[in-house]
Protein backbone atom coordinates (compact mmCIF):
# COMPACT_ATOMS: atom_id res chain seq x y z
CA UNK A 1 0.00 0.00 0.00
CA UNK A 2 1.52 3.30 -1.03
CA UNK A 3 2.07 5.82 1.79
CA UNK A 4 -0.31 8.72 1.86
CA UNK A 5 1.05 12.03 0.68
CA UNK A 6 0.80 15.02 2.96
CA UNK A 7 -1.68 17.55 1.58
CA UNK A 8 -0.01 20.59 0.12
CA UNK A 9 -1.84 22.96 2.42
CA UNK A 10 -0.32 21.25 5.47
CA UNK A 11 3.14 21.48 3.96
CA UNK A 12 2.63 25.17 3.37
CA UNK A 13 1.25 25.62 6.88
CA UNK A 14 4.27 23.87 8.40
CA UNK A 15 6.65 25.96 6.34
CA UNK A 16 4.81 29.08 7.45
CA UNK A 17 5.21 28.15 11.11
CA UNK A 18 8.94 27.61 10.62
CA UNK A 19 9.34 30.97 8.88
CA UNK A 20 7.42 32.79 11.63
CA UNK A 21 9.47 31.07 14.34
CA UNK A 22 12.70 32.04 12.58
CA UNK A 23 11.56 35.66 12.32
CA UNK A 24 10.70 35.72 16.04
CA UNK A 25 14.07 34.24 17.00
CA UNK A 26 16.04 36.66 14.81
CA UNK A 27 13.97 39.61 16.02
CA UNK A 28 14.56 38.63 19.65
CA UNK A 29 18.29 38.28 19.03
CA UNK A 30 18.48 41.80 17.57
CA UNK A 31 16.45 43.28 20.42
CA UNK A 32 18.40 41.36 23.08
CA UNK A 33 22.04 41.08 21.97
CA UNK A 34 24.48 39.15 24.21
CA UNK A 35 25.63 41.18 27.21
CA UNK A 36 29.06 42.70 26.61
CA UNK A 37 30.03 45.33 29.18
CA UNK A 38 32.41 48.22 28.62
CA UNK A 39 34.86 47.69 31.47
CA UNK A 40 37.41 50.30 32.45
CA UNK A 41 40.91 49.41 33.64
CA UNK A 42 41.61 51.20 36.93
CA UNK A 43 45.03 49.64 37.28
CA UNK A 44 46.53 46.51 38.76
CA UNK A 45 46.24 45.31 42.35
CA UNK A 46 49.67 45.84 43.98
CA UNK A 47 51.56 43.22 45.96
CA UNK A 48 50.24 42.62 49.48
CA UNK A 49 50.60 39.88 52.10
CA UNK A 50 47.83 39.47 54.70
CA UNK A 51 45.95 36.61 56.37
CA UNK A 52 42.48 35.19 55.84
CA UNK A 53 39.94 34.21 58.48
CA UNK A 54 41.45 30.71 58.39
CA UNK A 55 44.79 32.14 59.51
CA UNK A 56 46.39 31.16 56.20
CA UNK A 57 48.39 33.64 54.12
CA UNK A 58 46.34 35.64 51.66
CA UNK A 59 48.42 37.43 49.06
CA UNK A 60 47.92 39.20 45.78
CA UNK A 61 48.45 35.95 43.91
CA UNK A 62 45.58 34.42 45.88
CA UNK A 63 43.29 36.53 43.69
CA UNK A 64 44.96 35.59 40.40
CA UNK A 65 42.93 33.33 38.15
CA UNK A 66 39.66 34.31 39.82
CA UNK A 67 37.15 37.07 39.25
CA UNK A 68 37.10 38.84 42.62
CA UNK A 69 34.40 41.04 44.14
CA UNK A 70 35.97 43.24 46.83
CA UNK A 71 34.59 45.30 49.69
CA UNK A 72 35.80 46.81 52.99
CA UNK A 73 34.15 46.09 56.34
CA UNK A 74 34.91 45.64 60.04
CA UNK A 75 33.19 43.37 62.50
CA UNK A 76 32.41 46.01 65.17
CA UNK A 77 30.69 48.23 62.61
CA UNK A 78 27.11 49.02 63.60
CA UNK A 79 26.26 51.11 60.54
CA UNK A 80 26.86 50.16 56.90
CA UNK A 81 28.96 46.99 57.21
CA UNK A 82 26.14 44.56 58.03
CA UNK A 83 24.33 45.83 54.93
CA UNK A 84 27.47 45.46 52.81
CA UNK A 85 27.99 41.92 54.04
CA UNK A 86 24.34 41.12 53.31
CA UNK A 87 24.95 42.33 49.74
CA UNK A 88 28.00 40.09 49.51
CA UNK A 89 25.94 37.15 50.73
CA UNK A 90 23.41 37.87 48.01
CA UNK A 91 26.19 37.91 45.41
CA UNK A 92 27.52 34.64 46.81
CA UNK A 93 24.13 33.08 46.26
CA UNK A 94 23.59 34.62 42.83
CA UNK A 95 26.95 33.41 41.51
CA UNK A 96 26.84 29.98 43.11
CA UNK A 97 26.69 28.27 39.71
CA UNK A 98 30.13 29.72 38.89
CA UNK A 99 31.68 28.09 41.98
CA UNK A 100 35.20 29.32 42.80
CA UNK A 101 35.61 31.08 39.44
CA UNK A 102 34.10 34.07 41.26
CA UNK A 103 35.37 34.79 44.75
CA UNK A 104 34.37 37.43 47.27
CA UNK A 105 36.99 39.25 49.34
CA UNK A 106 36.19 41.41 52.37
CA UNK A 107 39.14 43.40 53.74
CA UNK A 108 38.93 44.58 57.35
CA UNK A 109 39.59 48.25 58.07
CA UNK A 110 39.94 47.36 61.78
CA UNK A 111 42.61 44.67 61.42
CA UNK A 112 44.07 45.04 64.92
CA UNK A 113 40.76 43.87 66.40
CA UNK A 114 39.61 41.68 63.52
CA UNK A 115 41.85 38.71 64.08
CA UNK A 116 41.31 35.52 62.08
CA UNK A 117 39.28 34.13 65.00
CA UNK A 118 37.01 37.18 65.07
CA UNK A 119 36.60 37.10 61.31
CA UNK A 120 35.76 33.38 61.41
CA UNK A 121 32.81 34.09 63.68
CA UNK A 122 31.70 37.00 61.50
CA UNK A 123 31.94 34.80 58.40
CA UNK A 124 29.84 32.15 60.11
CA UNK A 125 27.20 34.73 61.05
CA UNK A 126 26.86 35.68 57.38
CA UNK A 127 26.84 32.08 56.11
CA UNK A 128 29.99 32.65 54.08
CA UNK A 129 31.16 29.80 51.88
CA UNK A 130 34.77 29.39 53.03
CA UNK A 131 35.78 28.21 49.55
CA UNK A 132 34.55 31.38 47.90
CA UNK A 133 34.26 34.23 50.44
CA UNK A 134 37.42 35.31 52.24
CA UNK A 135 37.82 37.80 55.10
CA UNK A 136 41.22 39.48 55.20
CA UNK A 137 43.21 41.04 58.04
CA UNK A 138 46.79 42.18 58.52
CA UNK A 139 49.01 45.15 59.26
CA UNK A 140 46.89 48.28 59.64
CA UNK A 141 49.30 50.63 57.87
CA UNK A 142 49.59 48.31 54.87
CA UNK A 143 45.83 47.74 54.82
CA UNK A 144 45.23 51.51 54.79
CA UNK A 145 47.72 51.94 51.94
CA UNK A 146 45.97 49.25 49.90
CA UNK A 147 42.50 50.65 50.61
CA UNK A 148 43.37 54.26 49.84
CA UNK A 149 45.64 53.39 46.93
CA UNK A 150 44.63 50.82 44.35
CA UNK A 151 41.16 50.22 45.74
CA UNK A 152 40.28 53.94 45.93
CA UNK A 153 38.55 53.52 49.31
CA UNK A 154 39.02 55.83 52.30
CA UNK A 155 39.98 54.53 55.75
CA UNK A 156 39.85 56.88 58.75
CA UNK A 157 39.87 55.47 62.29
CA UNK A 158 40.39 58.79 64.11
CA UNK A 159 36.68 59.59 64.54
CA UNK A 160 36.06 58.36 68.08
CA UNK A 161 33.19 56.00 68.83
CA UNK A 162 29.56 55.58 67.83
CA UNK A 163 26.67 56.04 70.31
CA UNK A 164 26.77 52.26 70.81
CA UNK A 165 30.41 52.47 71.87
CA UNK A 166 31.88 50.89 68.77
CA UNK A 167 34.76 52.47 66.85
CA UNK A 168 33.63 55.01 64.28
CA UNK A 169 35.82 54.02 61.34
CA UNK A 170 34.99 55.75 58.09
CA UNK A 171 35.65 53.75 54.94
CA UNK A 172 34.44 53.56 51.37
CA UNK A 173 31.24 51.61 50.81
CA UNK A 174 31.65 50.81 47.12
CA UNK A 175 32.37 47.33 45.78
CA UNK A 176 35.12 46.65 43.25
CA UNK A 177 35.54 44.06 40.51
CA UNK A 178 38.96 42.54 39.83
CA UNK A 179 39.61 40.32 36.81
CA UNK A 180 41.65 37.13 36.54
CA UNK A 181 44.75 39.17 35.66
CA UNK A 182 44.48 41.30 38.83
CA UNK A 183 43.24 44.41 37.03
CA UNK A 184 40.52 46.44 38.73
CA UNK A 185 37.73 46.61 36.16
CA UNK A 186 34.83 48.33 37.90
CA UNK A 187 33.63 50.36 40.89
CA UNK A 188 30.01 49.89 41.98
CA UNK A 189 27.50 51.58 44.25
CA UNK A 190 25.46 48.61 45.46
CA UNK A 191 23.10 50.46 47.78
CA UNK A 192 20.42 50.23 45.10
CA UNK A 193 19.47 47.08 43.13
CA UNK A 194 20.68 48.36 39.70
CA UNK A 195 24.25 48.64 40.98
CA UNK A 196 24.20 45.15 42.46
CA UNK A 197 22.66 43.74 39.27
CA UNK A 198 25.32 45.34 37.08
CA UNK A 199 28.12 44.07 39.31
CA UNK A 200 26.76 40.53 39.06
CA UNK A 201 26.41 40.76 35.27
CA UNK A 202 29.95 42.11 34.85
CA UNK A 203 31.44 39.50 37.18
CA UNK A 204 29.55 36.76 35.38
CA UNK A 205 30.75 38.07 32.00
CA UNK A 206 34.42 38.04 33.05
CA UNK A 207 34.04 34.59 34.57
CA UNK A 208 32.52 33.12 31.41
CA UNK A 209 34.70 35.07 28.95
CA UNK A 210 38.22 34.69 30.40
CA UNK A 211 39.83 35.73 27.11
CA UNK A 212 38.17 39.12 27.52
CA UNK A 213 39.75 39.60 30.94
CA UNK A 214 42.51 41.66 29.42
CA UNK A 215 43.65 45.18 30.09
CA UNK A 216 41.41 47.79 28.54
CA UNK A 217 42.71 49.93 25.68
CA UNK A 218 44.58 53.01 26.85
CA UNK A 219 41.72 55.27 25.76
CA UNK A 220 39.41 53.52 28.22
CA UNK A 221 41.67 53.85 31.21
CA UNK A 222 41.15 56.36 33.92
Amino acid sequence: MAPRSIPGRWVLAGAGVIVVAAIVIVSFAFRHPPYRPRLTDYGIVPAFAFRSESGNPYRTESMAGHVSIVDFIFTRCDAVCPTSSARMLELQERTGDLDTTVQLVSFSVDPDYDTPEVLTKYARDFHADARRWHFITGDKIKMKALAEGAFMSGMDDARGTTPAGNPDIWHGQHFLLVDQNLHIRGVYDVEEPPGLDKLERDARYLATHPKDALTAPASARR
